[in-house]
């Protein structure tokens, strides 16, 4: 920032957005300090405040200036936002999905869930915690102030490529080279948006980029809605074949429309097929060779079309058959294991009784022959007895 001229937060504002290349650990915990005040109180940020004056007096004028109150309230009006003002916000927003310390939602409704549930040494990084998180909101139990706070976030980010921290930094070349023309957040319907195109080129991203994206698309089939960039392929199936609109999806139970897509896959139209074939290598292997068979024959005739299909839909099952079984053995194991130790005791006292009452039943047999041998001894009559003395005079 050596060519930035000080004053009206501009030199913040270039740290700001060279945080990542600051080597000193101080200086880092410092601008961590100083994005905190902003992202709470928009008077913080003169660059904001400087964009939006005239917006807030129109969208937030009875918006109380600490816990972020005010930049949620500009963005639940982001659509009518002046375009400085929608960048300066945008700009914070993307902070608080990068770091969730700097999030005041996440800090405020999810301490006893990240102690929880990503409490170890795997999530290092805050955009590792934020995703924990995510995963772990399905999960019995969770706070419910928290799961509404991560929901609420999760509609936003699952639109706009750039609150994916993890995602845009595992994809940095293939959305580059892959997506060249796509925008973050698509404004006119021309447009298309780079999550959209990194859906519909899987087999062609990098696996850093791939395991990021998969990790997203899973959540969002477990939580599907309609009209997400990365699940949108999937939608006309959906409808079709689980019954479920943009109405009901909401309301529906967690990973409900992954089972019923699972159930249906071999009569999946080949996007949505292609995106679930993303949780399995071999399903991506069967993709290659129909893709290759297509190529060569020009075009399926309806005979080959129904071999194919029945062809995957037996591989498919198969695999998911032996996976399943796998699973339920595992499942059948553990109860056995857990109903053997939670009969344990009960065995160990019966035993314990069973060894007593024979001890009893013994002495008391032991007890009534010895009693039987007296009585007799008692009742038997005398018998007449001749005494011969020999005294040596006979």
């Amino acid at each position: 920032c050596a060519g930035v001229e000080p004053g009206e937060g501009r030199v913040l504002a270039c740290l700001q957005q060279h945080r990542t290349n600051v080597s000193s650990v101080v200086c880092r915990r410092q601008i961590l300090r100083l994005l905190g005040f902003v992202v709470e109180d928009t008077r913080m940020d003169t660059v904001l405040l400087q964009a939006c004056k005239s917006d807030i007096q129109q969208y937030c004028p009875g918006e109380k200036q600490d816990d972020g109150a005010v930049h949620a309230c500009l963005r639940a009006s982001i659509e009518h936002l002046t375009p400085a003002c929608r960048q300066a916000e945008e700009r914070v927003e993307q902070l608080e999905y990068e770091d969730i310390r700097l999030n005041p939602a996440i800090m405020k409704e999810c301490p006893s869930a990240i102690y929880v549930h990503c409490n170890s040494a795997v999530h290092h990084t805050s955009s590792a915690i934020l995703m924990c998180l995510r995963q772990s909101s399905t999960k019995p139990h969770f706070p419910s102030g928290c799961k509404a706070v991560l929901s609420k976030q999760m509609e936003r980010s699952n639109l706009k490529y750039s609150l994916n921290a993890q995602l845009v930094e595992a994809c940095k070349t293939d959305v580059s080279s892959l997506c060249a023309g796509a925008v973050d957040e698509p404004q006119r319907p021309d447009e298309r948006s780079i999550l959209s195109c990194l859906a519909s080129n899987t087999s062609a991203l990098a696996a850093p980029c791939k395991a990021e994206l998969l990790a997203l698309v899973r959540m969002q089939l477990i939580r599907y809605r309609m009209g997400m960039p990365l699940t949108s392929a999937c939608d006309g199936d959906v409808m079709a074949r689980c019954h479920v609109d943009k109405m009901t999806a909401p309301y529906l139970e967690a990973g409900g429309v992954q089972s019923c897509l699972i159930r249906h896959v071999s009569g999946l139209h080949k996007p949505c097929w292609e995106l679930m074939s993303m949780f399995d290598d071999s399903q991506q292997q069967h993709a290659a060779a129909l893709e290759t068979q297509l190529s060569r024959s020009g075009a399926w005739t309806a005979e080959q079309h129904r071999e194919a299909v029945q062809k995957v839909a037996t591989a498919v099952q198969s695999e998911l058959e032996a996976k399943l079984i796998g699973r339920v053995h595992r499942t059948v194991d553990a109860k056995v294991e857990a109903h053997a130790q939670s009969l344990s005791p009960r065995i160990n006292a019966l035993a314990e009784a069973t060894v007593m009452l024979a001890v009893l039943v013994m002495a008391v047999t032991g007890v009534a022959v010895y009693l039987f041998r007296r009585v007799s001894a008692a009742r038997l009559p005398e018998r007449s007895r001749t005494v011969i003395v020999k005294d040596g005079r006979v």
